[in-house]
């Protein structure tokens, strides 16, 4: 008797010390219970004891989850689902106040809450009030406690980790996402898939107000703001109102807070992280965008789309207000500003007032700050 306690005891701590699995038949084994040497033992996890969670393993163990309809290669099953549920069977979430579709139930829920229940998260140190938690939290990190996000290999600093790892993939690693239906090539991959959106899918989404038709959901909204609803968001330091919050953002960092984005090749400082990936590009990488049905090689790929539009295709941007049509969509922006809006920007050294905010930037750097630009040829 005594030799079959000790053995039952010595089975209790290996199965606890090196939590090996033990066969039982399954004629012994019920739902309910199990039968142990009349012992009634209730089949619930020991919270002491757990066994370690299973997780599932692809079938392509090392390769993801891979989309049998397309070449997708997602990195979770969940990832595999929306993109199924998404691209392959146009799976939509229609909001029922508006005409807002999301792709996913999570962008829905956010957009009600935002937009039709009014849901804000409101900054205790100023005056900024996010609709969402997670906006709120890059807001105070980046703005009040001024956390960043330094790069080791330059002396870019990043206000968010998603912003650290885009720059260095995309200026030191030169990671390029490339359009398999041309020869695109993008540095992040949203960029990638509004271009095919765009380009290749056709997708448009049309004002309802005007002929205007933009490539994504957030120039629609921009562009109703901005055209149609007249949203500014103004200046604190100055009277400058931008219409949209990026610009505004832009212009505070480079008017008032002084940020500059110094090039490591060169003397050049430039006031947005943007024109300093284009002037590295120019200047340093000999980056050229060429087109197919000329000799014309364009600086960026704006500028080749500007090009082939304006040349080739004899897109045009007509006004509204007057008979003035431009060959690209910011002449006609730029041209409504100053001729029917009367948009000014004042100097705030002297009486002068500019139509654009780059003539205010030429004007005060050669007036105020004697700014000179040397013409690199030398007069024989």
């Amino acid at each position: 008797m005594e030799e079959n306690i000790k053995k039952e005891s010595d089975v209790k701590e290996r199965i606890i010390e090196d939590t090996c699995f033990v066969d039982i038949p399954e004629d012994g084994i019920k739902l309910e219970n199990v039968e142990i040497q009349g012992e009634n033992v209730v089949t619930e996890e020991d919270p002491l004891y757990s066994q370690p969670k299973r997780t599932k393993k692809s079938k392509h163990e090392g390769e993801g989850y891979p989309c049998s309809e397309c070449d997708y290669v997602a990195t979770k099953a969940g990832s595999l689902k929306r993109h199924i549920e998404y691209k392959h069977e146009g799976v939509r979430y229609h909001c029922k106040q508006c005409d807002y579709v999301a792709t996913q139930a999570v962008h829905l829920k956010k957009h009600f809450k935002s937009k039709h229940e009014g849901v804000k998260y409101p900054c205790k140190q100023c005056e900024y009030a996010a609709t969402q938690a997670g906006d709120l939290k890059k807001h105070v990190e980046n703005k009040h406690e001024g956390v960043r996000y330094p790069c080791k290999q330059c002396e870019y600093a990043a206000t968010t980790t998603g912003g650290l790892k885009r720059h260095i993939e995309s200026i030191h690693e030169g990671v390029r996402y490339h359009c398999k239906y041309c020869e695109y090539a993008a540095t992040q991959a949203g960029a990638l898939k509004k271009h095919v959106k765009s380009k290749h899918e056709g997708v448009k989404y049309p004002c309802k107000q005007c002929e205007y038709a933009a490539t994504t959901i957030g120039d629609l909204k921009r562009h109703v703001e901005s055209i149609h609803e007249g949203v500014r968001y103004p200046c604190k330091y100055c009277d400058y109102a931008a219409t949209q919050t990026g610009d505004l953002k832009k212009h505070v960092e480079s008017i008032h807070e002084g940020m500059r984005y110094p090039c490591k090749h060169c003397e050049y400082a430039a006031t947005k992280f943007n024109n300093l990936k284009r002037h590295v590009e120019i200047k340093h990488e000999g980056v050229r965008y060429p087109c197919t049905n000329c000799e014309y090689a364009a600086t960026t790929a704006g500028g080749l789309k500007s090009h082939v539009e304006s040349k080739h295709e004899g897109v045009r941007y007509p006004c509204k207000h007057c008979e003035y049509a431009a060959t690209t969509a910011y002449h006609l922006k730029r041209h409504v500003k100053r001729k029917h809006e009367g948009v000014r920007y004042p100097c705030s050294n002297c009486e002068y007032a500019a139509t654009t905010a780059s003539v205010l930037k030429r004007h005060v750097e050669r007036k105020h700050e004697g700014v000179r630009y040397p013409c690199k040829q030398q007069v024989i």
